[in-house]
């Protein structure tokens, strides 16, 4: 429950994406299948409603907010979970043994749910996390967050080019060299390279930028830079190749070219600096 909360929760433009479509058409949907006009009924249709828009701003909604929307709904999940439960023993306690053995229903029957699903949506509601380890201070969280990034600038500034041009199967480009000579450029974050993608950060030139999800791409391309959703940034192996820039989108796996040279891309990324500075 744990790992599949923090997916759905965890503010993926896939999942925001995906559904999206699915939710506004349940919501819309679902008052004309009702065929029943009990209080009941009306209820139970209101409280699905009510989920239904609550995880759709949880979704779109800043983080700040969306939790709260998240939280009502795994109130919700909660109070159903332990509904069925509650009904579950009363049902059996009402109904004949004979009867009982007939329909081979047990008085247990909502408990599994009720542990695996209800406990854990009732501690997100309560705490605003599905893990039983509390989260970091802030000043922990910027402590951790300033090391990590010491360390990657600190690998920023030493790349390793004979193991980049092994994959790459040629000379690598002066402009990416000179890219990663000036400092002040490559430790960079969050430069807006147009209006549909920002340069989240730099890779380091190793292997821990190997990436082998590029679409036909073989063998794996090195990554030297993320957007701000995550998709890498590379150039195409080959002796032959181009030396354009391309990025992958990890929602879809579409691959485009962002720039038809590297020293388009790092004009671009220049001038995006000089704007915030």
């Amino acid at each position: 429950m744990s790992t599949f909360g923090n997916t759905l929760f965890g503010g993926s433009r896939f999942i925001r994406w995906t559904l999206t479509p699915f939710l506004i058409l349940t919501a819309l949907l679902m008052p004309l299948a009702g065929q029943k006009a009990e209080i009941s009924g009306v209820l139970i249709l209101i409280g699905l409603e009510v989920v239904l828009v609550a995880l759709l701003a949880g979704l779109w909604l800043p983080a700040a907010f969306g939790r709260w929307c998240f939280r009502l709904v795994t109130a919700a999940v909660f109070s159903a979970c332990l509904a069925f439960m509650i009904s579950g023993f009363y049902v059996s306690k009402q109904s004949s043994t004979a009867a009982r053995r007939v329909n081979k229903q047990s008085p247990y029957e909502g408990l599994p749910a009720f542990l695996f699903i209800g406990l854990p949506c009732l501690w997100y509601t309560l705490t605003g996390r599905f893990s039983l380890r509390p989260e970091a201070s802030q000043e922990q969280s910027a402590a951790e967050h300033a090391a990590q990034r010491q360390a990657l600038n600190a690998s920023l500034l030493q790349p390793d080019w004979s193991f980049y041009e092994h994959y790459l199967q040629r000379q690598a480009p002066a402009e990416l060299r000179a890219m990663y000579a000036d400092e002040e450029l490559i430790t960079s974050t969050l430069l807006e390279y147009s209006n549909e993608c920002s340069i989240n950060t730099f890779e380091p030139l190793n292997e821990s930028s190997l990436y082998e999800g590029a679409e036909d791409t073989e063998p794996p391309v090195v990554v030297f830079a993320t957007t701000d959703f995550g998709d890498p940034i590379y150039l195409k192996p080959g002796p032959t190749e181009s030396d354009a820039v391309y990025v992958t989108y990890h929602d879809d796996g579409d691959t485009e070219v962002l720039a038809d040279s590297v020293s388009d891309f790092v004009n671009r990324l220049k001038q995006a600096k000089r704007a915030i500075a």
